[in-house]
C-alpha cells in the first residue's frame, strides 16, 4: 500500500468512517475483514494502510522491509514485527488505537448540525460586519466629497466648472 500510491482524501474519509462507525478491530482480525463483505474489505484496507503508515512514522521506513524479510524467512508476523520495532504487536495496536481516539471524538462533533449552523451564523455575522464597514467607508467618502463641494471647492468666480 505504501508503494502503490500516496494516501489521499478518499483514504482519509474511509479511515474516519471506519473509526467512527465501527468497533476497535484487533489486528489479528484484519485478515478476516479482507475475506468479508465489500464494506469489511474497505475497512480492512483503511485500517491496515493507516496502521502501516503510522508504524513507518513511528519506527522508520525500514520497518516494512525488515518485517517482510523476516516473514519470508519463516518467522511469525508477531516475532518479525517485534524484531523490527522492539515492540510487541499488541502494544503497537493499542498505541495506534489511542492515537485514533481523537477522530472518534472530533469527527462526530465537527460534522454535527450544531457546528454547521454555528459556522453559518459566524459567516453571516462576518458578512454583516464587512458590509457595515464598507457602507460606512462609502458614506464617509460621500460626505467628504459633499463637504468639499459645498465648502469652497469652486473657483474664484463662483462657478463650479473649471475655466479652460
Amino acid at each position: 500500500m505504501l508503494a502503490a500510491r500516496p494516501w489521499g482524501l478518499r483514504d482519509e474519509a474511509a479511515l474516519a468512517l471506519t473509526i467512527v462507525s465501527g468497533p476497535r478491530t484487533p489486528l489479528w482480525k484484519l485478515d478476516d475483514l479482507f475475506a468479508g463483505s465489500r464494506r469489511d474489505v474497505e475497512r480492512a484496507y483503511a485500517l491496515s494502510g493507516t496502521l502501516v503508515t503510522d508504524l513507518v512514522e513511528k519506527s522508520g521506513t525500514s520497518v516494512p522491509r525488515i518485517v517482510l524479510a523476516r516473514v519470508a524467512r519463516g518467522d511469525g508476523f508477531d516475532d518479525a514485527l517485534r524484531s523490527a520495532t522492539g515492540t510487541p504487536a499488541y502494544e503497537i495496536a493499542n498505541a495506534f488505537w489511542e492515537r485514533q481516539g481523537a477522530l472518534r471524538i472530533w469527527i462526530p462533533v465537527l460534522t454535527s448540525t450544531t457546528v454547521l449552523w454555528f459556522g453559518i451564523a459566524v459567516l453571516a455575522v462576518g458578512a454583516g460586519v464587512r458590509r457595515r464597514r464598507k457602507k460606512r467607508a462609502q458614506d464617509a467618502a460621500l460626505a467628504a466629497a459633499e463637504e468639499a463641494a459645498a465648502g469652497g471647492g469652486g473657483d474664484a468666480d463662483g462657478g463650479d466648472l473649471p475655466v479652460n
